[in-house]
């Protein structure tokens, strides 16, 4: 299950967090062969048990290694694009290397290099979140990757200065891995271990000697003995794989390709007599589900080149020019159904996306997606349907009624019905769900606390605990979107203390405070970078966050002007957004991924009327293509602008008219956008006697348009400045 929330402090907007937890059904994933080779383990996949990937194969989750960060991070797959949304991340041993899905697509399997350890994941199935599954494994010392039989039996871990290879057995209740043998020892530098698709042999690419190893496959134990003799090959061997056939494999050496033939009674290889020559010197290869293409990465050039592979005599021939790609690719992959091909740049942390064209096999560039920092290997798992989110859920936190109210909503209509007695919280001014959906948290100007609730599975909320402060208030809440930490702001004090959030009871533990930080915080979706604006000085400060221990360290800061009010992020991280009061002019900046500083030139976008001139609150649709700006002033008027986002330039353009709230006289105080991108809701000071009295609206959103329509109106309470909308991933 997914969940995107929305957290609006009066004109505040949170940042994108994708949640995970509550409830969800519909197809789970596989590993999928060929495809999903990583970026130091190929895929090992053994077609006499289990299938190729097919088009019915469709992709659901994707997850990237990122080795400076020691996380992978998690993302759900958008099918019609090959785009990938963001889903928080987990945090790994000492430099991560490579990432492999064992074949039930169960489990994963992270070989970090300098710890000399294998993490081992649960997968959920339904909402692809990877969870701990007990201590890390030891291994040899460098690991480079796991690779795992067709059966999900064994698991081989590669030892880059150990010189051996590890074998495991894997339980396959758990996923977890004992030892099953002594190492195997090989020469220096083994670098990647790939499985014959028979299961009877395996293959190590050995660095130093520049040679190809063979091994037989002990079928009962999965102990490895060697094979004849080593084939020798002419230069350093960058990267060796297995055409889903299993009759080739392809040898990606310096400028050259060379095709070994494979006898399928020894597994002994004969190197083909045409090698073919690329012109590049490739870091990673990859083959298309069907075999017919080949993809390899020069991070050298910041080149990805595409190859036609000849299924009867194993030769490459290139198709069109080399495309561009970020800096220092490091990895590609291709999906499942061989529609996208995924490129890792590690010096951008980026992951470049590419249409490939279904009759020639050419590259197309689609756009690129956010990752931490230093970004490799790659996968994407696989299941019978692709992922589509539901609203569930709606949480408001209701000021002069000190209580959160819950709400489920009809998944036709949008519609809310209010969920039970709300918990009750002094003064709650701002409301935050953790990106698990496990908690929601409120910062309380009542008492001068912050409280964790529970949400249960029906999305109904119980108290957990307060943590209080004898002298400040805190008025804002931001959850990183790990879900592991929450930066709460003092107004006051111009102070953001920073807290641990306990993984089973939802309590929160004090970190560290972090004084003169004038504004509440807003993420990137990637987790990687922070932004603060500095109203009294006219700054927007940009933090990095350590995915450890959450801890920020300021990089930048950026003159803006004194009237800056709001700061937001797209839903793909790639701009940030200044709202600035009196001028109506959101200013736009492009994020530098690798970063995070924004560029100093923004651009701005008009008004939509002399009539609005003050910005109360922005959200973002979660699919990236448009952006709801509320302005108004107490006295003239409120409305809604519609404005459709350029994903090249982040230059918004407004779409239509404004949709005013139906001649309230009183300022926007929030809106929260449905995960699915279908609803709008807002919460505004209702025409009523009563000046506190807040409506909740329900506005239906054009998916082509991105246009508004009002549906209804809903009784809200007493002051809603924030609210929060949720969703499940089927």
């Amino acid at each position: 299950m997914k969940v995107v929330s929305w957290n609006g402090w009066r004109a505040t907007l949170s940042a994108l967090s994708i949640v995970a937890g509550l409830s969800a059904c519909g197809g789970g994933g596989t590993g999928d062969p060929g495809s999903d080779a990583l970026a130091t383990t190929p895929t090992s996949t053994d077609t006499s048990t289990v299938p190729p990937a097919t088009a019915a194969s469709v992709s659901r989750f994707a997850y990237v290694v990122n080795g400076s960060d020691n996380t992978v991070s998690m993302y759900t797959v958008d099918t019609s694009t090959g785009l990938w949304h963001p889903h928080g991340y987990v945090v790994t041993g000492d430099r991560p290397t490579s990432i492999t899905i064992d074949p039930s697509g169960k489990f994963a399997y992270v070989a970090n290099y300098y710890a000399a350890s294998v993490s081992v994941y649960a997968i959920n199935a339904q909402s692809g979140v990877l969870s701990k599954v007990g201590d890390d494994v030891a291994t040899g010392e460098r690991p480079n990757g796991v690779t795992i039989d067709a059966a999900g039996r064994f698991a081989y871990v590669v030892n880059s200065d150990s010189a051996s290879v590890s074998t495991f057995a894997i339980d396959a209740n758990s996923g977890m891995l004992t030892s099953a043998g002594a190492d195997v020892q090989t020469d220096r530098l083994p670098k990647d271990l790939i499985l014959g698709r028979s299961g009877r042999f395996a293959y190590l690419l050995l660095s130093e000697t520049k040679a190809i190893r063979t091994f037989a496959i002990d079928a009962s134990t999965g102990a490895l003995s060697k094979v004849g003799d080593d084939i020798a090959l002419l230069d350093a061997i960058a990267d060796i794989v297995m055409d889903p056939s299993g009759h080739f494999i392809e040898a990606a050496q310096a400028n050259t390709v060379t095709s070994l033939r494979i006898d399928p009674d020894t597994g002994g290889l004969t190197s083909l007599p045409n090698d073919t020559h690329t012109g590049i010197y490739p870091e990673r290869t990859t083959l298309s589900p069907s075999g017919k293409y080949t993809y390899m990465v020069d991070k050298d050039r910041n080149v990805v080149m595409a190859m036609a592979l000849d299924a009867s005599t194993g030769t490459l021939t290139q198709i069109g020019a080399n495309q561009a790609t970020g800096q220092a690719p490091v990895n590609v992959r291709v999906d499942a159904a061989g529609q996208f091909a995924y490129v890792a740049n590690g010096l951008d942390n980026t992951v470049s996306v590419f249409k490939i064209d279904a009759s020639t096999g050419a590259l197309s560039l689609v756009d690129t997606v956010r990752t931490q920092g230093e970004p490799g290997a790659i996968t994407i798992v696989s299941g019978t349907a692709a992922v589509r989110v539901t609203p569930t859920y709606a949480y408001a936190a209701n000021i002069y009624g000190n209580a959160v109210s819950a709400y489920s909503i009809d998944a036709s209509t949008g519609a809310l019905t209010q969920l039970g007695a709300a918990p009750t919280v002094a003064q709650p001014m701002t409301l935050a769900v953790d990106p698990l959906g496990r908690f929601a948290y409120t910062a309380n100007t009542g008492d001068r606390s912050l409280s964790a609730l529970r949400i249960h599975s029906d999305g109904s909320l119980s108290k957990v605990a307060d943590v209080s402060d004898p002298d400040e208030a805190p008025h804002a809440l931001t959850i990183d979107p790990s879900g592991r930490f929450v930066y709460a702001y003092y107004t006051m004090a111009k102070q953001t203390r920073l807290f641990a959030i306990d993984a089973i009871t939802g309590e929160l533990t004090y970190v560290r405070q972090y004084d003169a930080m004038a504004a509440p915080i807003t993420m990137d979706p990637s987790g990687r970078f922070a932004y603060v604006v500095d109203h009294a000085n006219g700054l927007v400060l940009t933090y990095q966050i350590e995915p450890a221990s959450g801890a920020l360290s300021k990089v930048d800061e950026l003159a803006i002007s004194t009237a800056s009010h709001t700061l937001f992020v797209d839903a793909a991280g790639r701009y940030a957004y200044v709202t600035v009061d009196g001028s109506t002019k959101p200013l736009v900046y492009r994020i530098n991924p690798a970063s995070g500083l924004l560029t100093a030139a923004p651009r701005t976008v008009q008004a939509p009327t002399q009539l609005f001139t003050t910005t109360r609150s922005v959200s973002v649709d979660p699919l990236g293509h448009f952006v709801y700006v509320a302005y108004g002033a107490q006295d003239t008027g409120v409305g809604i602008a519609t404005y459709a986002v350029n994903a090249n330039t982040g230059e918004l353009t407004q779409v239509g008219n404004v949709s005013a709230t139906y001649g309230l006289t009183r300022p926007i105080l929030s809106m929260g956008m449905d995960p699915s991108g279908r609803f709008l809701y807002v919460t505004f000071h209702s025409a009523v006697a009563s000046d506190r009295l807040t409506a909740l609206s329900l506005f239906s959103v054009n998916s082509s348009t991105g246009a508004l329509t009002k549906v209804g109106d809903f009784s809200g309470g007493d002051d809603l400045p924030s609210v929060q909308i949720m969703g499940t991933l089927q």
